[in-house]
């Protein structure tokens, strides 16, 4: 048994064990979270306090690297991200949220859930790690197809 990300009329997929799956989801969540920090810090001279809403989207953004820091199990690594969709969306950092809030058999991925992955993926391509870059690319170019044909990704 395993996770299989397909569509109706094309031969274009990514499939592999559940538990590969997961491992290849934390993969993105720690590269995103790499570049996370990194982004905060780059950052941390643009947003003033008072001068726009986005400041306090921002200081959510840096809480939410520091409760990351603090994840004890396994499962937090798939439901930190809900308390932060404000500010993911804020910084159109949702394709984080899109990706591992999905479940992982009978249900789709919209073609704006596969635009803001494929987004994801490209804006953290040299965050992440070797070991996982073959599998991920793979699985971006299912997410890439999505955007192009506007056809919603089926998960099984």
């Amino acid at each position: 048994m395993g996770i299989w990300l397909s569509f109706k009329n094309s031969k274009i997929d990514f499939s592999s064990s559940y538990n590969y799956w997961n491992i290849i989801r934390i993969s993105i969540v720690k590269s995103f979270m790499t570049y996370l920090e990194n982004w905060i810090n780059i950052n941390s001279t643009t947003f003033v306090e008072g001068a726009s809403f986005e400041f306090y989207r921002y200081e959510e953004l840096k809480q939410l690297v520091t409760d990351y820091k603090n994840i004890v199990y396994e499962i937090d690594f798939f439901i930190i991200f809900n308390k932060y969709i404000n500010a993911l969306s804020c910084f159109n950092f949702t394709g984080i949220y899109a990706l591992v809030n999905k479940e992982d058999c009978e249900s789709y991925y919209s073609c704006g859930n596969a635009y803001d992955i494929y987004n994801l993926l490209e804006t953290i391509d040299n965050n992440i790690d070797k070991e996982h870059y073959d599998p991920i690319m793979r699985a971006k170019k299912v997410f890439q197809h999505s955007v192009d044909s506007k056809e919603a990704i089926c998960v099984s």
